[in-house]
Order: structure tokens, then C-alpha cells, then sequence
């Protein structure tokens, strides 16, 4: 009884305990307290709780979207960086045992390629070429 006197105010207390009594005795008392509270304090009060019902949900939705998108977005950019990684790698790999020795340049600029289209490109012309001068000037 106590927490419906304190949300209503200046409420009648005898109205609001037979409302109390009816809810404990398992009466559904959602219209009637609507009923109340729209003839005490009119329609303004039933926007203010919606509007904060609405802000709140919104809140909460809102949330959760920028959590799964931080998530879709960090398992993208993982992945693509483990693309990205395994192509580096296996240019790298593929230029040293044909090669035997990649120049510490051309190793440099192996690893600051992020596109990953041109690394698989660049995977394929390493199985080919004829010379590490012949890979490298490919490259630009």
C-alpha cells in the first residue's frame, strides 16, 4: 500500500486501499488504476509515463544495437586481419624458397600491403616470376 500512496501523492488513501485489496486478492486491477489516475491527474499523466517508457526503451535498444555492431565490427576486422597475416605470409614464404633470401625492403614493403586482393595477386606472381628485381619492380 505504502508504494501506491507514495507514486500518486495526495491520493485518496481509503480509494487506493480497497484498489490494494483487490490486487491482493487477485483482481486485475490495471484499468481501474488507469481509470484513477486518468480522473485524478488527467491524460498528461499517462503521456509522462509513456514518454519515459518510450525513452527507456529506446535507451535500451540502442544499446544493444552499438554492442552487436562493436561486435560484428571486431570479428570482421579480426578476420580480415588473419587474411591478411596468411597472405603476407605466404608471399614471404614463397619468394624465400624460391629466392632463399627476401631483401629486408621488399620484406617491409610486403608487410605494410593491406589489401587483400592485391596480396592474393601478389601470391600468385611469386610462384612465377623470375627473379626476386622481376617481383619486386611488379610491385611498383
Amino acid at each position: 500500500m505504502d508504494a501506491y500512496i507514495q507514486v500518486i501523492g495526495e491520493a485518496n488513501a481509503e480509494a487506493m486501499e480497497e484498489l490494494y485489496m483487490q490486487r491482493k486478492n487477485g483482481v486485475i486491477l490495471t484499468e481501474k488504476l488507469d481509470a484513477y489516475f486518468t480522473e485524478k491527474y488527467g491524460a498528461p499523466w499517462i503521456a509522462k509515463g509513456e514518454a519515459k517508457g518510450i525513452a527507456i526503451g529506446e535507451a535500451r535498444g540502442e544499446a544493444r544495437g552499438e554492442a552487436r555492431g562493436v561486435g560484428i565490427g571486431e570479428a570482421r576486422g579480426k578476420a580480415e586481419g588473419i587474411v591478411i597475416g596468411e597472405a603476407r605470409g605466404k608471399v614471404l614464404t614463397i619468394l624465400e624458397t624460391r629466392f632463399t633470401k627476401v631483401p629486408k625492403r621488399l620484406e617491409t614493403e610486403i608487410r605494410k600491403m593491406t589489401d587483400t586482393v592485391a596480396l592474393q595477386s601478389w601470391v600468385a606472381f611469386a610462384k612465377t616470376c623470375q627473379s626476386l628485381a622481376e617481383f619486386e619492380k611488379a610491385l611498383g
